[in-house]
């Protein structure tokens, strides 16, 4: 199980919104080992780590301090964090 550490758009997954604290993906979505890593290791093309594992017993995820628990709509870049002008 993974939870969003940085909120994003996912692009293969028709620009839904994870926000920070969400389970990832989405109860019902597919996704795929390479999508998880590009998403967990921040070998996207943002450069950013946006997810992180869990246990399945974990009720709470610390999250890094500068973790950005806003987002704004900038689809194109996945990255729910950038300012969209």
């Amino acid at each position: 199980m993974y939870k969003v550490v940085r909120a994003f758009y996912d692009s293969t997954d028709k620009n839904n919104l994870y926000k920070v604290g969400d389970i990832y993906p989405a109860d019902g979505v597919k996704t795929t080992k390479k999508r998880i890593d590009e998403l967990a290791n921040g070998t996207n093309r943002n450069g950013n780590v946006y997810i992180e594992e869990v246990n399945a017993d974990d009720t709470e995820v610390s999250l890094p301090q500068n973790a950005d628990v806003n987002a704004d709509n900038d689809a194109d870049d996945n990255d729910a964090s950038q300012d969209s002008e």
